[in-house]
């Protein structure tokens, strides 16, 4: 697959995506013989559950590590294609695989702050080699997609190890900017569909990470009340000051906590964007909601579960940054895109600066650009990409299905 030069004209640029699985099931779709790796791993998970021996469980424990050989035999390479043709122009791009687990990229960063930085090195290392292949490949827009942009703090650390191998011509970008432009619409959506007027709602901003942040400031601007949570309250506090600063203090009001269960009752509508979730837990307890609330999941992989709409059908839970377009993949079901013409916030934010020929400068880190986001929003325009209507799981809704979740709501706020 895409092992010829990638292709684009009129003006475009190619371009080329890095992906890994969220989970282990995500392996099966690039190799069957995966499935029996996989119910292994399972069952040696559960003899480790079980077991007290400490000689049995090292035992075990190497055992399980012979799925992270399995995984790296399958090795770093392009794994599918991807094109989009709109206003006279067209782009090819390819998806390169970054052969670990979610779970092994935020081990790597814990390992990494305690002063074992082996496996973050490791990764990396599989990272600059997915982004040189893309290079010889020819495209010369490269997206980061999930823990690898979180790992390589936003990409800023994939271009200074690019540039020290000599490639100073392939732009990086963390997709940050228009994913988190894309949550924020799809709260808004949201909020139109409940009946809710952000002008007079609260919002909860829950994760401050490279998509949280940007996206804080999005909200802020049309939200009467932001409340920010997190760990680290110096950051939150900075943040705080710099959102007021943003926005007509009278209008407007920025609050912090790192206690999201004490919150959540208030919330009109919640943000989630933990990008690291495997990290740092899940604190959104469903059941603390307000009958009518908007959830947003922005999160790679799912803090929530699948289940959530049935254990509370009076709250709107929504998928957030899937957009869809004149764009086609070949391997839609391995990025759980929920179709060949739909893609998340990174990866459309990708595409478009290949539509648009961008090879000026990398967007990487954790910016706030005012002007970069209303480009890329009016560029998604243009082209005639979109919000992919609103989904949970990969499964469309139907406005049938909202105006029951209504009606669920205005029932349970009588009965409380």
């Amino acid at each position: 697959l895409a092992t010829s030069r990638l292709v684009a004209s009129g003006g475009a640029t190619a371009w080329a995506f890095l992906v890994h699985p969220l989970d282990p099931e995500g392996f099966i779709d690039l190799d069957p013989k995966m499935a029996t790796a996989l119910a292994r791993r399972a069952q040696t998970r559960q003899m480790m559950v079980d077991e007290n021996d400490p000689e049995i469980l090292e035992a075990l424990r190497k055992k399980g590590d012979q799925f992270d050989k399995y995984i790296k035999d399958i090795g770093i390479r392009p794994i599918g294609e991807g094109v989009f043709a709109a206003r006279g122009r067209r782009t090819a791009g390819t998806f390169i695989l970054v052969p670990y687990l979610a779970e092994r990229f935020a081990e790597a960063m814990v390992l990494r702050s305690e002063g074992y930085p082996d496996l973050y090195e490791e990764i990396m290392g599989a990272i600059v080699e997915a982004a040189r292949q893309a290079h010889a490949l020819g495209a010369r827009v490269l997206g980061l997609g999930a823990f690898t942009s979180i790992i390589s703090a936003g990409g800023e650390e994939l271009v200074r190890r690019l540039h020290d191998i000599g490639i100073d011509d392939l732009i990086v970008t963390s997709g940050n900017t228009y994913t988190a432009a894309a949550l924020v619409q799809g709260a808004l959506a949201g909020c139109r569909k409940m009946g809710k007027d952000p002008a007079v709602s609260t919002v909860i901003m829950y994760g401050l990470g490279s998509v949280g942040t940007p996206a804080s400031y999005l909200l802020a601007s049309r939200f009467r009340r932001v409340i920010l949570v997190a760990r680290n309250q110096g950051k939150m506090a900075r943040l705080a000051k710099d959102l007021m600063a943003a926005v007509d203090s009278g209008q407007h009001e920025i609050t912090y906590t790192d206690d999201l269960r004490s919150v959540l009752l208030q919330a009109d509508v919640v943000v989630s964007a933990i990008g690291a979730a495997g990290t740092q837990g899940n604190n959104l307890d469903i059941h603390l909601l307000a009958p009518g609330a908007v959830v947003v999941a922005g999160d790679r992989p799912f803090i929530l579960p699948a289940s959530a709409p049935l254990s509370r059908p009076d709250c709107l839970f929504l998928e957030g940054a899937v957009l869809e377009g004149p764009f086609w993949a070949s391997c839609a079901r391995f990025l759980a895109m929920g179709g060949e013409n739909r893609a998340f916030g990174c990866l459309m934010e990708t595409i478009l600066r290949g539509a648009d020929g961008d090879s000026v400068t990398h967007a990487t880190g954790v910016k706030m650009d005012p002007v970069e986001i209303a480009r890329l929003i009016d560029r998604a325009k243009y082209y005639g990409v979109r919000l992919s209507g609103f989904r949970w799981r990969g499964r469309r809704m139907h406005w049938l299905a909202i105006l029951v979740i209504r009606v669920q709501a205005i029932l349970a706020r009588r009965r409380t």
